[in-house]
């Protein structure tokens, strides 16, 4: 019978084997598994949306939607009976004496303007047209653009009839 080589029985003898223990990278995964459940949001998103509501007391009425989309006509004139200019509201506001009392007017009936809520007829992005006379000196109408942009409306623009 032949003897068996020296190599064979060193493999035969030898039970050291390369391996990897896989219960301890087991034990690593689920540890991961468990640290990623916990530490991630599964709640959507939350949006934020701006809203630019109008504020309304109590007594206040449907003012803001009683208003149609027409815009605000101040009609600047020479007045031939008398010397200077005449200045008129269209649309039965009243019509102001002078630059300064259109002023005071376009303030006070601003909504939220003069901090009586109950007097504002006109938000500040209500549309306002300037109608100036041909013969009006300008320095009236840059007067009276002055008056209503610094009561706070956005919206003005003149147009010469």
């Amino acid at each position: 019978m032949p003897r068996p080589s020296r190599s064979a029985s060193r493999r035969s003898s030898g039970t050291s084997s390369i391996g990897v223990n896989l219960a301890s990278m087991i034990d690593v995964v689920f540890l991961l598994l468990i640290y990623f459940m916990v530490a991630t949001d599964f709640r959507p998103g939350e949006q934020v949306f701006r809203l630019d509501l109008p504020q309304r007391g109590e007594g206040q009425h449907d003012v803001l939607f009683d208003q149609a989309e027409e815009p605000l006509r101040i009609r600047l004139d020479v007045s031939a009976s008398e010397p200077g200019y005449q200045l008129r509201l269209e649309g039965g506001w009243g019509d102001p004496v002078d630059i300064p009392e259109l002023a005071r007017f376009m303030a006070a009936h601003r909504i939220g303007g003069s901090g009586q809520r109950d007097q504002g007829w006109f938000t500040s992005d209500h549309p306002i047209v300037i109608l100036a006379g041909p013969a009006v000196a300008w320095s009236r109408v840059v007067g009276t653009f002055n008056a209503v942009v610094g009561a706070g409306y956005d919206v003005v623009s003149l147009e010469v009839k």
